[in-house]
């Protein structure tokens, strides 16, 4: 068995169990409830960005699933530009999720917290994967610079969204509590830069990352 359908496998399997602790977690939510820090039930899920994040990279974890399912079959298929970018974005996202959840809020909460119930898999398994996936595993084309502001975008929309719900309407207004603590002592403008350029950050390595790999893999 050659390196390039090893990958293939790896990268399908990664990707089917990002797809299935998705709906996993989905199912929980809308049963049970979340637990840890997100003890929630419902639509109220998406109101997380833990959720919106994994949602994204579940998406683009199917799409290349169903490109390595069909790369099994046939060697030739190649997975697109346009699936590797969405890729990109969401492994971007999950690692803004995993890095936020690990660097700030567990020194100060401690870790069974932050990874009781699904969330051991929204906050730490799920990230993980899609990391090494696409670094390691997913043969996609090279991606190029411009990949790196495209995959803060989802940031940078959730930051606005979070800032109306939490600091405009409020919770009294029908919004949202400031269950990140973005905002305490005022300060939600140094939480928003921080967070940007760290979601710039990961997405300038990945994309090293995985034009590396790929430049290896697809010369060979």
């Amino acid at each position: 068995m050659n390196t390039g359908l090893i990958m293939n496998y790896c990268s399908l399997l990664s990707n089917l169990l990002i797809v299935l602790f998705m709906v996993k977690s989905l199912i929980g939510f809308f049963t049970v409830g979340g637990r840890g820090n997100m003890k929630v039930r419902k639509t109220d899920a998406f109101k997380y960005f833990t959720v919106d994040s994994n949602m994204l990279m579940a998406t683009a974890a199917a799409i290349t699933l169903v490109y390595s399912i069909r790369k099994a079959i046939d060697p030739s298929v190649g997975i697109p530009y346009w699936a590797t970018l969405l890729y990109h974005v969401g492994t971007v996202a999950v690692m803004v999720t995993f890095s936020v959840v690990m660097f700030i809020f567990v020194p100060s909460t401690g870790l069974k917290f932050m990874i009781e119930g699904n969330s051991l898999y929204l906050h730490l398994i799920s990230p993980l994967l899609a990391l090494v996936s696409f670094v390691c595993f997913d043969r996609g084309e090279k991606l190029g610079l411009e990949v790196i502001i495209i995959a803060a975008v989802p940031v940078l929309i959730y930051s606005v969204l979070y800032y109306y719900m939490v600091m405009v309407r409020g919770e009294g207004g029908g919004g949202w509590k400031d269950f990140y603590h973005f905002n305490d002592k005022g300060r939600w403008y140094v939480s928003a830069v921080s967070i940007l350029i760290m979601a710039l950050a990961l997405a300038a390595v990945l994309l090293i990352g995985h034009n590396h790999i790929a430049a290896e893999v697809l010369s060979a």
